[in-house]
């Protein structure tokens, strides 16, 4: 938004400055911090160390930069973390999400999948959804899984989108005849029935970070 009003700006006449309130060094490769709507003045970042194998998350005020806690999980998975009510969850592992309390920075629970998890984090219809190679998994807020839904032989690495309970996303599946692997985007229902499937080319596996979905 800064950014939209440094171009929209017709008046040359106002000096805009830029100080720095505040840095955090961080052990780490730094992802995108994310935010909670019931606590403004705070955030949360997940970074990655190398050194430790771990992502990190940290909780800060974002107006001083003080740390409020920290903690971390095994790393491995890709995608961004969100706040949903009173947790905090991120990936843990290649194959696996683990949920943390968002007030005190405990661990709460974890869910194990069987194979990587290449999706970002998704809240609707008071569920949390994702995906683990070509599962898509329905978890609720104590971390039971309540629904999974198998697309054999893909590989999801967008966002599960839902609307009007369908499932919308992004992923590649090997195609025989061509002997490579295709990007696909599909839309399916809650009970797993496929509602579309269009072929976007050639591509490989990539991550949510980067698939632009």
């Amino acid at each position: 938004m800064f950014r939209s009003y440094l171009v929209c700006n017709k008046n040359t006449n106002i000096n805009i400055d830029v100080e720095n309130d505040w840095n955090m060094k961080i052990p780490g490769l730094v992802k995108v911090p994310f935010f909670d709507s019931d606590e403004p003045n705070v955030g949360y970042v997940v970074y990655y160390s190398e050194v430790k194998r771990v992502y990190g998350i940290i909780k800060y005020n974002v107006f001083t930069g003080e740390k409020i806690w920290e903690n971390s999980v095994i790393n491995g998975g890709y995608g961004t973390s969100l706040v949903w009510r009173n947790l905090v969850i991120i990936l843990k592992g290649f194959c696996g999400i683990a949920a943390f309390d968002k007030f005190t920075g405990e661990f709460v629970w974890e869910v194990k999948c069987n194979a990587r998890v290449r999706t970002s984090l998704n809240i609707s219809n008071d569920s949390l959804w994702f995906a683990s190679g070509g599962v898509i998994n329905q978890v609720n807020y104590n971390g039971k899984i309540l629904n999974t839904i198998k697309l054999d032989g893909a590989f999801f690495f967008g966002t599960i989108s839902l609307k009007n309970d369908h499932i919308i996303s992004i992923g590649t599946k090997f195609d025989e005849n061509s002997q490579s692997s295709r990007l696909y985007i599909w839309g399916i229902n809650i009970n797993g029935d496929i509602l579309f499937e269009t072929d976007l080319g050639t591509s490989h596996v990539i991550s949510s970070d980067t698939s632009g979905f």
